[in-house]
């Protein structure tokens, strides 16, 4: 999704420059396409942290296990 909306800018900018679209048209296409990619970041971030979380949670599983064999 973020490459997406990086190329879509990319191509609106090309589309700009042929005076296909206008700057007003090209600062909406670029500012909806940093909102998604913003967007996507945070996800990404939740993503990893949530990753993050299982990991540790079987690390206190498994010291859980070892305590109740002390």
């Amino acid at each position: 999704m973020i490459a997406a909306q990086n190329k879509r800018m990319e191509k609106s900018m090309q589309l700009l420059l042929d005076d296909v679209i206008t700057g007003t048209e090209y600062k909406q296409i670029k500012e909806e396409c940093t909102n998604n990619i913003a967007k996507c970041e945070i996800e990404l971030k939740n993503l990893e942290q949530q990753s993050e979380e299982k990991i540790d949670i079987q690390g206190l599983a498994a010291l859980a296990v070892q305590n109740l064999k002390n």
